[in-house]
């Protein structure tokens, strides 16, 4: 059975997501505090009335993406870090380095 690319990557990707939240504690910070806010915004963008946002709705988004930019920002390095890495051994599987 194989498996295409696309769902390969996708997998990879939600793998070294997990070993890194176990991993860096940053990272898990960061996305439980994302997690976090996103349950109080979660009312605001549900809302089908007129929204009305007040001071701490505002800091709430803004503490939301600045969380979400710094978790993001610790994936990506970790992903390109682990791509070489997996392309390095890929590239030993198949007698390509010695």
């Amino acid at each position: 059975m194989s498996l295409p690319v696309s769902d390969f990557v996708d997998i990879r990707i939600d793998e070294i997501a997990q070993e890194l939240r176990r991993t860096n504690g940053e990272y898990a910070l960061a996305m439980d505090r994302r997690k976090n806010l996103y349950s109080n915004l979660d009312s605001i963008i549900m809302r089908e009335e007129s929204v009305t946002i007040c001071a701490r709705d505002c800091l709430d988004f803004q503490e939301f993406f600045e969380q979400d930019f710094v978790a993001a920002a610790l994936l990506q390095k970790e992903l390109y870090r682990q791509g070489c890495r997996d392309a390095v051994e890929l590239l030993r599987q198949l007698h390509v380095l010695a």
